[in-house]
């Protein structure tokens, strides 16, 4: 969806260039050397374009670039990648369109979630004094014999496996 919103803002800011539908298609952006095409095509007006234009150009770039890092990088690797991409992104003077999209949203939460995930690690415990978890206001204390939810989260790894691993071993167990 990143990847369209770019293609989508780039066919309406460069009005010079005639673009058929198989040029812009996510797969022709996504395996091709798209954004160097485009930067050919418009190297002689380069100069001329909007800070807006070469910046999605350079996105479409990252986006590209991103689809094989996901492969070829493990999934923390990938994880530390794209929060620095965000991170620049968030000071940069022009920052990148893609960023904004609900897209990339779920692209940061999906990468966090191939690392770890944090789930509910209350128990029900009895009240005995202050071993709850609350603090004691007013000197009310919670019934002894009250059960009572500890409000601690539990940080989960998961640590997915490197997907190109995963398709090595596919391979090699077809042989």
């Amino acid at each position: 969806a990143a990847v369209k919103a770019c293609i989508r803002e780039i066919k309406k800011s460069i009005t010079t260039i005639d673009w058929t539908e198989a040029d812009l298609t996510l797969e022709n952006c996504a395996t091709t050397n798209f954004d160097l095409k485009i930067t050919h095509q418009l190297e002689s007006e380069w100069h001329k374009l909007k800070p807006k234009t070469k910046q999605l150009i350079s996105d479409l770039r990252q986006l590209r670039t991103l689809f094989h890092y996901l492969l070829q990088y493990d999934c923390i690797a990938f994880w530390r990648l794209i929060n620095n991409i965000q991170k620049m992104g968030v000071s940069s003077r022009t920052p990148s369109m893609w960023l904004t999209t609900p897209a990339a949203d779920r692209l940061f939460k999906v990468a966090k979630e191939r690392i770890y995930k944090i789930v509910d690690g209350s128990r029900p415990t009895r009240g005995n004094g202050n071993d709850s978890g609350y603090a004691v206001r007013g000197g009310k204390r919670p019934p002894n014999n009250a059960n009572v939810r500890n409000p601690v989260k539990k940080l989960v790894p998961i640590l997915e496996e490197n997907p190109k691993w995963r398709l090595l071993h596919q391979v090699l167990s077809e042989i």
